[in-house]
C-alpha cells in the first residue's frame, strides 16, 4: 500500500469528523503563519531602533534619545522612552 491509497482509506474511513478537524488545523496554521510573519518583522524593526538609538545611550545623549523613541512605533522605542521619562520624574524610586 502506498501513502496516497492510506491517506484516502483514513479519510473515507474517518467520515465526516474529519472535515472539521481538517478546517480547525486550517486556521491554526494560517495564525502561525501569520504570527511568524509578524514578530519576525517587528524583531527587525525593533533591532533597527535599538541598533540607532545604542550608540546614543552609549554616548549619554539622553535628549536625543528621548527624540529619537518618542516619534518611533516599536515596541522597544516604547521601552527606552518610558525608561527615560521615568528618569527625569522627580522622587522616582
Amino acid at each position: 500500500m502506498n501513502a496516497f491509497s492510506t491517506f484516502v482509506k483514513f479519510f473515507q474511513d474517518c467520515g465526516l469528523f474529519i472535515y472539521p478537524s481538517l478546517l480547525i488545523m486550517t486556521l491554526g496554521v494560517a495564525i502561525a503563519i501569520e504570527r511568524f510573519i509578524f514578530l519576525n518583522r517587528a524583531r527587525s524593526e525593533n533591532r533597527k531602533v535599538w541598533q540607532q538609538v545604542l550608540p546614543m545611550l552609549q554616548a549619554s545623549q539622553f535628549k536625543e534619545v528621548h527624540g529619537v523613541t518618542l516619534k518611533s512605533d516599536e515596541d522597544i522605542g516604547k521601552i527606552v522612552n518610558y525608561g527615560l521619562t521615568r528618569m527625569q520624574t522627580p522622587g522616582r524610586l
